[in-house]
């Protein structure tokens, strides 16, 4: 998907899943220098969602360390992966479709 490659890096500030809406809305803060930007990630019509940690303790924040989505097939969900630190964790998921910052994400 275009343009959340800027994401990566930053942190992960807020996750909201709307099991009702079938909705999964991430808040991701990047910092360049001085300045910070909160964006929003939506996904729509969510019908599959996994989130595993295998790093011990808690954590001060969540790096979004990688962010990738491509096609099932050609015009089937889009699977989704958010590496948070490292492989060792991460959300994965399907999705119908999905914004950033209100913007459709193709």
């Amino acid at each position: 998907m275009k343009h959340t490659d800027q994401l990566w890096g930053g942190i992960l500030d807020e996750v909201a899943l709307d099991v009702n809406a079938q909705t999964l809305t991430l808040f991701v803060t990047v910092t360049h220098g001085q300045s910070s930007v909160r964006h929003e990630l939506r996904m729509f019509g969510v019908n599959e969602l996994h989130f595993v940690n295998a790093i011990p303790s808690q954590w001060d924040y969540a790096e979004v360390t990688e962010l990738r989505f491509e096609r099932d097939t050609v015009s089937g969900p889009w699977r989704f992966e958010i590496v948070l630190w490292s492989e060792d964790a991460s959300i994965t998921g399907l999705c119908s479709s999905a914004t950033m910052d209100g913007a459709e994400q193709t």
